[in-house]
Protein backbone atom coordinates (compact mmCIF):
# COMPACT_ATOMS: atom_id res chain seq x y z
CA UNK A 1 0.00 0.00 0.00
CA UNK A 2 1.31 3.06 -1.07
CA UNK A 3 0.43 6.55 -0.27
CA UNK A 4 1.24 9.84 -2.77
CA UNK A 5 0.72 13.76 -2.75
CA UNK A 6 0.34 14.39 -6.37
CA UNK A 7 0.01 17.38 -8.38
CA UNK A 8 -1.51 18.40 -11.85
CA UNK A 9 0.41 20.84 -13.84
CA UNK A 10 -0.94 21.42 -17.30
CA UNK A 11 1.90 19.86 -18.74
CA UNK A 12 2.29 16.41 -16.95
CA UNK A 13 1.20 15.26 -13.10
CA UNK A 14 3.55 14.98 -10.28
CA UNK A 15 3.06 12.23 -7.84
CA UNK A 16 5.74 11.82 -4.82
CA UNK A 17 5.42 8.74 -2.50
CA UNK A 18 4.88 9.73 1.13
CA UNK A 19 4.34 6.35 2.86
CA UNK A 20 4.17 2.83 2.55
CA UNK A 21 2.06 0.38 4.35
CA UNK A 22 1.39 3.38 6.98
CA UNK A 23 5.02 4.12 7.43
CA UNK A 24 5.98 8.16 6.44
CA UNK A 25 9.41 7.29 4.54
CA UNK A 26 13.04 7.98 6.11
CA UNK A 27 15.16 10.74 5.14
CA UNK A 28 17.22 7.75 3.05
CA UNK A 29 14.26 6.88 0.62
CA UNK A 30 13.25 11.03 0.89
CA UNK A 31 15.99 11.57 -0.55
CA UNK A 32 15.54 8.90 -3.14
CA UNK A 33 12.20 10.16 -4.50
CA UNK A 34 13.84 13.62 -4.27
CA UNK A 35 15.89 12.66 -6.70
CA UNK A 36 13.83 11.05 -8.77
CA UNK A 37 11.62 13.94 -9.32
CA UNK A 38 14.79 15.90 -9.94
CA UNK A 39 15.45 13.76 -12.33
CA UNK A 40 12.09 13.31 -13.83
CA UNK A 41 11.69 17.28 -14.20
CA UNK A 42 15.22 17.30 -16.32
CA UNK A 43 13.79 15.18 -18.61
CA UNK A 44 11.67 16.65 -21.01
CA UNK A 45 11.09 13.59 -23.15
CA UNK A 46 10.21 11.77 -20.16
CA UNK A 47 7.70 14.64 -18.91
CA UNK A 48 5.63 14.60 -22.31
CA UNK A 49 5.90 10.69 -22.23
CA UNK A 50 3.93 10.66 -19.24
CA UNK A 51 1.62 13.23 -20.17
CA UNK A 52 0.83 11.66 -23.44
CA UNK A 53 0.00 8.53 -21.36
CA UNK A 54 -2.58 9.92 -19.37
CA UNK A 55 -4.10 11.87 -22.12
CA UNK A 56 -4.28 8.61 -24.21
CA UNK A 57 -6.20 6.44 -21.12
CA UNK A 58 -8.42 9.60 -20.16
CA UNK A 59 -9.28 9.91 -23.71
CA UNK A 60 -10.11 5.93 -23.75
CA UNK A 61 -11.83 6.03 -20.95
CA UNK A 62 -14.23 8.90 -22.11
CA UNK A 63 -14.86 7.37 -25.52
CA UNK A 64 -15.22 3.82 -23.37
CA UNK A 65 -18.30 5.99 -21.42
CA UNK A 66 -19.89 7.31 -24.39
CA UNK A 67 -20.69 3.78 -25.14
CA UNK A 68 -22.50 2.68 -22.16
CA UNK A 69 -26.14 4.18 -23.60
CA UNK A 70 -26.17 1.88 -26.35
CA UNK A 71 -24.07 -1.25 -24.83
CA UNK A 72 -26.16 -2.32 -22.38
CA UNK A 73 -29.80 -3.01 -21.21
CA UNK A 74 -31.20 -0.80 -18.17
CA UNK A 75 -33.50 -1.48 -15.16
CA UNK A 76 -34.67 0.56 -12.18
CA UNK A 77 -33.35 -0.48 -9.43
CA UNK A 78 -33.60 2.28 -6.80
CA UNK A 79 -33.47 6.07 -6.22
CA UNK A 80 -32.08 8.32 -2.97
CA UNK A 81 -32.39 12.03 -3.48
CA UNK A 82 -30.81 12.81 -6.63
CA UNK A 83 -29.27 9.68 -7.34
CA UNK A 84 -30.88 6.86 -9.13
CA UNK A 85 -29.23 3.23 -9.17
CA UNK A 86 -29.51 1.13 -12.27
CA UNK A 87 -28.73 -2.50 -13.18
CA UNK A 88 -27.39 -3.13 -16.88
CA UNK A 89 -26.64 -6.44 -18.51
CA UNK A 90 -25.04 -6.20 -21.83
CA UNK A 91 -27.42 -5.26 -25.08
CA UNK A 92 -27.77 -8.24 -27.75
CA UNK A 93 -28.14 -5.62 -30.80
CA UNK A 94 -24.61 -3.85 -29.37
CA UNK A 95 -21.70 -3.94 -32.63
CA UNK A 96 -18.88 -3.27 -30.98
CA UNK A 97 -16.57 -0.67 -33.08
CA UNK A 98 -13.22 -2.07 -31.66
CA UNK A 99 -12.00 -5.29 -29.43
CA UNK A 100 -11.71 -2.61 -26.64
CA UNK A 101 -15.25 -2.47 -26.87
CA UNK A 102 -16.06 -6.11 -26.95
CA UNK A 103 -15.65 -6.47 -23.10
CA UNK A 104 -19.10 -4.35 -23.46
CA UNK A 105 -20.76 -8.18 -24.25
CA UNK A 106 -19.48 -9.57 -20.87
CA UNK A 107 -19.79 -7.13 -18.37
CA UNK A 108 -22.83 -6.98 -16.06
CA UNK A 109 -23.45 -4.52 -13.06
CA UNK A 110 -24.73 -1.68 -11.24
CA UNK A 111 -24.63 2.31 -12.24
CA UNK A 112 -25.40 5.45 -9.80
CA UNK A 113 -26.43 8.72 -11.66
CA UNK A 114 -25.96 12.07 -10.48
CA UNK A 115 -29.24 13.57 -11.80
CA UNK A 116 -28.69 17.24 -10.55
CA UNK A 117 -24.81 17.31 -11.93
CA UNK A 118 -26.17 15.17 -14.91
CA UNK A 119 -22.88 13.20 -13.77
CA UNK A 120 -22.10 8.90 -13.73
CA UNK A 121 -21.25 8.99 -10.03
CA UNK A 122 -20.55 5.63 -9.72
CA UNK A 123 -20.28 1.98 -11.86
CA UNK A 124 -19.57 -1.47 -10.89
CA UNK A 125 -18.91 -4.10 -13.30
CA UNK A 126 -18.16 -7.94 -13.61
CA UNK A 127 -17.37 -10.09 -16.27
CA UNK A 128 -20.16 -12.87 -16.60
CA UNK A 129 -17.40 -14.47 -19.39
CA UNK A 130 -14.33 -14.72 -20.59
CA UNK A 131 -13.18 -11.93 -23.03
CA UNK A 132 -10.66 -12.87 -25.69
CA UNK A 133 -9.13 -9.61 -27.75
CA UNK A 134 -8.19 -11.13 -31.49
CA UNK A 135 -8.76 -14.37 -30.62
CA UNK A 136 -6.32 -14.28 -27.37
CA UNK A 137 -3.22 -12.70 -29.09
CA UNK A 138 -4.39 -9.06 -28.23
CA UNK A 139 -5.19 -9.81 -25.05
CA UNK A 140 -7.65 -11.60 -22.45
CA UNK A 141 -9.76 -11.00 -19.55
CA UNK A 142 -10.73 -13.88 -17.41
CA UNK A 143 -14.39 -14.71 -16.76
CA UNK A 144 -15.41 -12.90 -12.88
CA UNK A 145 -12.74 -10.01 -13.00
CA UNK A 146 -14.29 -6.70 -11.23
CA UNK A 147 -14.24 -3.17 -11.43
CA UNK A 148 -15.70 -0.11 -9.33
CA UNK A 149 -14.73 3.36 -10.13
CA UNK A 150 -16.71 6.47 -8.55
CA UNK A 151 -16.63 9.73 -9.15
CA UNK A 152 -17.18 12.93 -6.96
CA UNK A 153 -17.33 16.81 -7.06
CA UNK A 154 -14.43 18.28 -5.49
CA UNK A 155 -15.41 21.81 -5.96
CA UNK A 156 -15.77 24.79 -8.61
CA UNK A 157 -18.19 21.96 -10.73
CA UNK A 158 -14.88 19.78 -11.34
CA UNK A 159 -15.83 16.34 -10.93
CA UNK A 160 -12.49 13.75 -9.95
CA UNK A 161 -12.22 9.70 -9.99
CA UNK A 162 -11.70 8.81 -6.20
CA UNK A 163 -11.93 5.37 -6.26
CA UNK A 164 -10.63 3.22 -9.10
CA UNK A 165 -10.38 -0.27 -8.34
CA UNK A 166 -9.98 -2.86 -10.71
CA UNK A 167 -9.26 -6.92 -9.89
CA UNK A 168 -9.01 -8.97 -13.17
CA UNK A 169 -6.90 -11.51 -13.97
CA UNK A 170 -5.59 -11.21 -17.64
CA UNK A 171 -4.01 -9.10 -20.24
CA UNK A 172 -5.55 -5.76 -21.53
CA UNK A 173 -3.63 -3.97 -23.93
CA UNK A 174 -5.60 -0.84 -24.67
CA UNK A 175 -4.47 1.26 -21.14
CA UNK A 176 -1.07 2.19 -20.25
CA UNK A 177 -1.50 3.82 -16.91
CA UNK A 178 -3.70 1.52 -15.64
CA UNK A 179 -3.29 -2.39 -14.99
CA UNK A 180 -5.95 -5.37 -14.61
CA UNK A 181 -4.90 -5.64 -10.73
CA UNK A 182 -5.12 -1.74 -9.39
CA UNK A 183 -6.38 -0.12 -6.37
CA UNK A 184 -6.50 3.62 -6.18
CA UNK A 185 -8.19 5.94 -3.83
CA UNK A 186 -7.85 9.95 -4.35
CA UNK A 187 -8.99 12.42 -1.32
CA UNK A 188 -8.07 15.62 0.13
CA UNK A 189 -8.58 17.63 -3.49
CA UNK A 190 -6.98 21.08 -3.57
CA UNK A 191 -7.40 23.90 -6.09
CA UNK A 192 -4.32 25.21 -7.55
CA UNK A 193 -3.43 28.44 -9.78
CA UNK A 194 -4.01 26.99 -13.43
CA UNK A 195 -0.38 28.76 -14.31
CA UNK A 196 0.71 26.39 -11.92
CA UNK A 197 4.27 25.20 -13.75
CA UNK A 198 5.53 21.75 -13.47
CA UNK A 199 8.49 22.51 -11.34
CA UNK A 200 5.96 24.47 -8.80
CA UNK A 201 3.99 21.30 -8.59
CA UNK A 202 6.84 19.08 -7.60
CA UNK A 203 7.29 21.97 -4.44
CA UNK A 204 3.73 21.56 -3.43
CA UNK A 205 3.54 17.66 -3.84
CA UNK A 206 6.80 17.87 -1.03
CA UNK A 207 5.12 20.52 1.06
CA UNK A 208 2.46 18.04 1.73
Amino acid sequence: QQLFAACQAKSAEIDRLIAVNGKVLDKKHREAEDRRIESLLKSQGQLKKQAQQQHEDATQATNFLKLIPDAFVFQMEGREGDQIKLNFTPNPKFRPSGHEAEVFHHMEGTLVLDLKQKRLAEINGRLDSAVKFGGGLLGHLDKGGTFVVKQQGVGSGVWEVTTLDVQMNGKALFFKTITVRQKEIDSEFHVVPQSVTIQQAAVMTKDK
